[in-house]
């Protein structure tokens, strides 16, 4: 995996706090503005438009009380940030084993980012708990360009 610190939303950020009410926004806020670039000097809004980006959520510590909702989000004003946004896609991390997005620490799931949509000025994540009040947790969130998999384990 190599990760472009221009497009990371969440490096190790603990979610404390949130609820099926009150949500928790990632430390990192992506501008596609004028100077919108990766570290290769791509823009960030051509990159998005071309389909092939992958928004990808790493667990760093085991969810065990309540699932939590990660939602990318595209926004046009920063004063606004995500209330007035829009949501893109969104990755379910379960507390429970029998799921198969069963949030333990080292968990990894990507989901395509979808062409053809209204990309606004900003992209941020909105963390929200679906059941309960989560426990803390850890998350790495960002975009790519590969899907990310868990490692199969020999036997």
């Amino acid at each position: 995996m190599i990760m472009d610190a221009n497009l990371e939303f969440s490096d190790y950020q603990t979610l404390t706090g949130i609820t099926s009410t009150t949500f928790v926004t990632s430390t990192n806020i992506v501008d596609l503005g004028a100077a919108g670039t990766d570290a290769w000097g791509n823009t960030l809004r051509n990159l998005l438009d071309g389909g092939n980006m992958k928004f990808n959520v790493l667990v760093g510590a085991t969810l065990t009380t309540a699932d939590i909702a990660c939602m990318l989000y595209t926004y046009s004003s920063a004063t606004g940030i995500i209330n007035n946004g829009e949501e893109i896609v969104r990755i379910i991390l379960s507390y429970t084993s029998s799921d198969v997005n069963y949030a333990i620490a080292g968990f990894r799931t990507s989901v395509s980012v979808p062409q053809g949509i209204n990309m606004q000025r900003y992209l941020a994540v909105k963390y929200i708990g679906l059941s309960g009040n989560p426990s803390d947790t850890i998350v790495d969130a960002w975009l790519g360009l590969d899907m990310e998999s868990n490692p199969t384990l020999a036997a």
